[in-house]
């Protein structure tokens, strides 16, 4: 019977990766459970067989083609395989002693890993053997990504591009940057792509001959696409951009509540009960508390309420009888 353990919050663990609504991975440093997977959607989490003995340094990313076979890339050129779902990990010879930052495949045989130094490293083995490509550069990468078996984008310091597999790399140039600095480059398919700036986010749909400046949107962290539709973006607050046929539309602005916890109804009930709330717990002034729309939440006289803001969805009630105290720096 394979052991579940409860992880602290506290391990260090930086990165993840999902390759289905089930199978993800967290992984961050050897000495603190490096590694941990779920295969029920992040219910319960299941620490990873690292060859700890080889090496104590910082994982920095997690890549998954299929649920089983998978790689990670770290410090000091680290890479490691697995080819079942992560149960066990070998380290692979990657002939580079620099920080290795970001790995992407296009299939179980062709990757790229990033890193320091323009440091670039192709696979057409699984990842077997990596080979050295020649950047030009000294930058840093911190994304990569294939569009297609020929053609690779590697974003950091600037952005980098190849059309021949690897072996020559070319400076793109985005106008207007205000900061020429890239966190993160990611295609839903060949022309249509999107990358995060250090200020703002740019998409292309004609596979990065024109970028444009994304509206509305600063200090982006983030990107995900969440259908060949729709991608969101994390920065000062959530953002949903809608394409149609490839022409990004107007964004749509998803609020952020900000605060250390944020608690929202579950039902109808009493401030003071923790059956009323999502986290079980009764608000206190250093909460955001959202009441949803159609439930009823009472005020008791006797227990004085409070919160940090509070968002009163159409259709929720805030009840305040005669004698009861409430609290809050903002209602909206």
């Amino acid at each position: 019977m394979e052991e579940t353990t409860t992880f602290s919050k506290h391990l260090g663990l930086y990165r993840y990766f999902f390759v289905n609504n089930t199978h993800g991975w967290l992984i961050g440093r050897p000495s603190n459970n490096g590694c941990i997977a779920t295969v029920d959607g992040g219910q319960t989490w299941t620490a990873q067989n690292l060859p700890t003995n080889n090496f104590n340094d910082l994982l920095h990313n997690v890549y998954f083609i299929n649920p089983l076979e998978g790689w990670i890339v770290g410090a000091n050129g680290i890479i490691l395989k697995t080819t079942d779902g992560g149960n066990n990990w070998i380290r692979k010879t990657s002939n580079t002693n620099y920080r290795l930052i970001n790995v992407h495949f296009l299939n179980s045989q062709q990757g790229c890993a990033v890193g320091e130094n323009g440091i670039i490293l192709t696979t057409s083995d699984g990842g077997e053997s990596w080979v050295k490509q020649k950047s030009n550069t000294t930058e840093r990468f911190l994304s990569v990504q294939y569009t297609t078996s020929l053609t690779v984008w590697a974003a950091g310091d600037n952005l980098y591009k190849t059309t021949n597999g690897g072996e020559t790399w070319l400076k793109q140039s985005i106008e207007p940057v205000v900061v020429n600095s890239f966190k993160q480059i990611q295609f839903q398919d060949e022309y249509n792509g999107w990358i995060l700036g250090s200020v703002d986010a740019f998409f292309t749909n004609d596979g990065g001959i024109k970028w444009s400046k994304a509206p509305h949107l600063a200090n982006p962290k983030k990107i995900h696409f969440y259908s060949p539709t729709e991608v969101w973006i994390v920065g000062n607050n959530i953002m949903k951009f809608q394409s149609v046929n490839g022409c990004p539309s107007d964004l749509v602005a998803i609020p952020v509540l900000t605060g250390p916890t944020k608690l929202q109804t579950v039902n109808s009930g009493n401030w003071e009960s923790p059956a009323s709330w999502n986290c079980g717990i009764v608000p206190t002034v250093t909460q955001d508390v959202i009441i949803k729309s159609s439930h009823r939440i009472n005020i008791n006289p006797l227990y004085p309420a409070n919160c940090k803001n509070l968002y009163i969805e159409s259709g929720a009630v805030l009840n305040c009888p005669t004698g009861s105290s409430f609290e809050a720096k903002s209602w909206n």
